[in-house]
């Protein structure tokens, strides 16, 4: 099940193991991209409020003071899926495939 809705940015949790950080730069220029069109793109979290996808743009909302925001919630997913799931937002030049990621190249058959 995929539920959707606004949670205060308190009750999230950054997932420990997030290879991804962002510069200040980088989390400036969501901070805009969000002030300029809204929160387009939620966060994507687990039953237990960990972020999947989207520590950046938890980050430019800190930045601009926002107390919540839209998440999905994504609670029917196997571990390896959910792993997944994870990696889109977390690319290397090569694509996420080849990143040598494990379970994420072999769980899911590319299809392009």
């Amino acid at each position: 099940m995929i539920v959707r809705n606004a949670l205060p940015l308190d009750r999230l949790r950054p997932w420990v193991r997030n290879p991804r950080t962002h510069s200040r730069k980088q989390i400036r220029q969501i901070a805009d991209g969000i002030e300029r069109f809204g929160f387009t793109n939620p966060l994507l979290i687990d039953w237990e409020n960990t972020i999947l996808a989207g520590h950046g743009r938890a980050a430019a909302a800190r930045q601009l003071g926002m107390t919540a925001v839209p998440c999905l919630r994504i609670e029917h997913m196997s571990q390896a899926l959910r792993q997944c799931v994870e990696r889109p937002d977390r690319r290397d030049p090569d694509g996420w495939w080849a990143s040598g990621h494990g379970v994420h190249g072999s769980a899911v058959q590319r299809t392009d």
